[in-house]
């Protein structure tokens, strides 16, 4: 795959990304962290650039596009996880939890 032409070549400050938590002792699986905005951006499935992602713990990780993934906004949960803006396996732990501790946890 090449770059799209209108894919954005920068990341936005302050983007909020799952990664896949650093240390695998640990019971998250995935972490929640921010974009680097000074680090060039490449487009999801495509080989090769690297994204800066700063941890709550201020860690830095440099990960590829394809260990990084959007998240939702923080606290919004859906009745129904296809209804998510962003879809993948930490958007669907995250609003699985969130149902869990609103004790609604059957979907539509």
């Amino acid at each position: 795959l090449a770059r799209s032409a209108s894919w954005p070549r920068e990341t936005h400050s302050m983007t909020s990304v799952w990664v896949k938590n650093p240390d695998s002792k640990a019971e998250d699986v995935f972490v929640c962290g921010t974009t680097d905005a000074a680090v060039p951006d490449v487009a999801p499935g495509v080989d090769g650039g690297a994204t800066v992602v700063s941890l709550k713990d201020g860690s830095k990780l440099t990960l590829n596009a394809a260990d990084i993934f959007a998240a939702n906004p923080k606290g919004v949960s859906c009745p129904d996880n296809t209804m998510l803006i962003h879809l993948s396996e930490p958007t669907i732990l995250e609003n699985t939890r969130l149902r869990f501790e609103q004790r609604e946890i059957y979907t539509l």
